[in-house]
């Protein structure tokens, strides 16, 4: 049952666990989402990026609303990740979203001299994020906007993560009105987060929980990373980084007891895709079936999905 993403994320704040948000780019991964998130019984976000939303000729909006007729009891919010302006989101709106991101603290139209997407001022971020909550809560959908910027996508990998400021994060929230708002801590998008031991900036959290009580906390960049899944993908033929470092489980655990209620994850299930999908290609020299690759994908991907649901506390929630 498709709702918005405040109901899904306002029921989680109440009952202290989060709701994963977990980002979609083929039929596979559609189905991995609500086959995991039924057998848990679990509330999900489903993630489309612009990028997404652009590969698929749009037509992932309707893949993902056909799949869910299969699975009735399974409640989820389609959501918009990373709109990167206000025109994006409004034609998500139209696609049939339940939930939008407008992440204005990155000029996605701008590069500095190294390469860089820049931050907006604090200001022009606030007005854009109205300027789309406006439109989206007539139309009972949900608004996400984020604080700080991460690493990864929105800027690239040699540059530094600008954590968010709480006092920000409480004016921010009370002059837009978003449902949910996204603040960076120390996490970054793609699987080499942290250079040396992973760490959180656990008192950003905690003081932005304290001034902002009420709204929804959203962890972006939390893949795990996990070793495992790693060097399997490795092993068969991945060109990924001995390196590659996620977000400890142990940490995003704790981030949860603070106040998180959303977490974004998308490159864990990238891996283990890549990885269900050459070992098979392996084993199964000479056949052009892609359904059998492309089915392997898809299961190692719904484990990682259970393994999300168990450990965010949202298994049994619907």
């Amino acid at each position: 049952m498709l709702v918005s993403m405040k109901t899904l994320l306002q029921s989680a704040l109440k009952k202290k666990y989060a709701v994963p948000a977990l980002n979609v780019n083929n039929m596979e991964l559609v189905q991995a989402v609500f086959s995991s998130a039924n057998n848990a019984k679990s509330p999900v976000i489903v993630q489309v990026s612009p990028s997404a939303l652009e590969y698929s000729d749009k037509l992932i909006p309707a893949m993902v609303l056909e799949e869910s007729k299969r699975f009735p009891k399974v409640k989820f919010a389609l959501h918009l990740d990373h709109g990167r302006s206000f025109e994006e989101c409004k034609k998500a709106i139209s696609l049939g979203f339940s939930s939008v991101m407008m992440d204005a603290s990155i000029n996605y139209s701008k590069k500095d001299s190294h390469g860089n997407h820049p931050a907006r001022k604090f200001s022009d971020n606030v007005r854009l994020t109205k300027k789309v909550a406006a439109i989206a809560h007539r139309k009972g959908v949900s608004v996400e906007g984020e604080v700080g910027a991460l690493g990864g996508i929105e800027d690239s990998a040699k540059s530094r993560v600008h954590l968010a400021d709480p006092f920000e994060a409480k004016e921010f929230a009370e002059k837009t009105g978003v449902d949910a708002l996204a603040i960076a801590i120390g996490t970054s998008h793609g699987a080499y987060k942290f250079k040396s031991t992973p760490k959180l900036a656990f008192n950003v959290l905690r003081e932005t929980r304290k001034l902002v009580p009420r709204i929804p906390l959203v962890l972006h960049g939390a893949s795990s990373v996990p070793k495992p899944i790693v060097q399997k993908a490795r092993k068969y033929g991945l060109n990924i980084g001995a390196n590659a470092k996620g977000v400890p489980m142990s940490q995003v655990k704790k981030a949860i007891s603070l106040g998180v209620c959303k977490i974004n994850i998308d490159t864990d299930a990238r891996i283990a895709f890549a990885a269900g999908f050459l070992e098979k290609a392996k084993q199964d020299k000479g056949s052009v079936d892609l359904r059998k690759y492309l089915g392997a994908g898809r299961s190692a991907v719904e484990k990682v999905y259970l393994d999300k649901m168990r450990a965010f506390g949202s298994k049994g929630k619907l």
